[in-house]
């Protein structure tokens, strides 16, 4: 092959950037998971900020299945500021860096079903009590 005539190179892979570069944080990635089917929540950017959803195991890939869940979305702000109030109801005051500090050093998870959250860990859950999550992100209340 001709100097001239080099191939391109390969795509990176890693999550999508802005058009603008600028690189996009997810706080809550690899902690939210599913309270409906168990899988980890994916992270996603909706409306100029991090969220979360689960699509339940569907891919554009496959045909649609009627008969699934509707996907669950859930903003990482509200997220934040929810847990954050709840246990500084119990006495914590931590800032949303030091929660998600916590979180991961305590090997914790989010589990969210559109109505709860509740916080895992290896040895037990704790629930945290109920917020009100609009039904438009509620996937039982979509069909």
């Amino acid at each position: 092959m001709s100097p001239s005539r080099t191939s391109s190179p390969c795509k990176q892979s890693g999550p999508p950037r802005p058009a603008n570069g600028e690189r996009r944080v997810y706080l809550l990635a690899g902690l939210m998971q599913c309270g409906f089917c168990g899988r980890r929540m994916d992270a996603h950017w909706v409306n100029h900020r991090p969220g979360y959803r689960c699509r339940h195991g569907h891919t554009s890939a496959k045909p649609a299945d009627l008969t699934r869940l509707g996907n669950l979305y859930v903003r990482e702000d509200e997220t934040l500021a929810y847990l954050s109030a709840q246990l500084a109801r119990l006495g914590a005051d931590l800032n949303q860096h030091s929660l998600v500090r916590q979180l991961r050093e305590q090997r914790m998870t989010i589990i969210c079903d559109g109505h709860d959250w509740i916080l895992s860990t290896e040895v037990e859950n704790l629930r945290v009590p109920s917020a009100k999550i609009p039904d438009q992100r509620r996937p039982d209340r979509l069909f």
